[in-house]
């Protein structure tokens, strides 16, 4: 059976993505803040992109719940989505560049700054690091922050979406 869709859900849904939109160009404008501050911080960036999630889907949630509330954690969970990709692009394209501009110069003092606990590390698990371990680990961090936008977008959003719709019924309540 076909689901029946409520008048004002796609008008709902469209004013959430378009918060969505001006959420994940805040989230690209954090983004490439902090890969200039901190870009080597992925733990802290994990947060700050959950955080940049939240905010994504409170918007879209709150976009959508005026027009039609049930709508709010879908519309929330897009717009979460948008804001951390939005912050995930600089970090890719930041190390999308690191591994392609990679010399065996610069892998040299990588594996210099590694300290003795980490060289032996790498050692006993039978990896040469060089050149082109350094670039897979660049690499490796490119399909993290996209996977990690993926799931904290998803999830942040869902939430912030549920968020908006709450405070969006509340101040309708509140009013007299």
């Amino acid at each position: 059976m076909k689901q029946q869709r409520h008048p004002n859900e796609a008008a709902a849904l469209a004013a959430g993505q378009r918060r969505g939109r001006a959420a994940g160009l805040i989230g690209l404008a954090v983004g490439l803040l902090f890969v200039l501050l901190a870009a080597e911080f992925h733990a802290a960036n994990c947060v700050l992109m959950m955080t940049t999630a939240l905010m994504g889907g409170i918007m879209s949630g709150r976009a959508a719940a005026v027009a039609h509330a049930p709508v709010a954690g879908r519309a929330g969970r897009s717009g979460g989505t948008l804001a951390a990709f939005g912050m995930a692009l600089p970090y890719a394209v930041f190390y999308g560049v690191q591994a392609a501009t990679m010399t065996d110069a610069i892998a040299t003092r990588m594996l210099e700054a590694l300290g003795a606990g980490q060289a032996t590390a790498i050692a006993q698990a039978g990896i040469t690091p060089g050149l082109v371990y350094f670039q897979q680990q660049y690499v490796s961090y490119i399909g993290a922050y996209v996977i990690f936008a993926a799931l904290l977008g998803q999830i942040g959003g869902w939430v912030g979406g549920l968020i908006g719709r709450r405070s969006v019924v509340k101040s309708a309540t509140a009013t007299p």
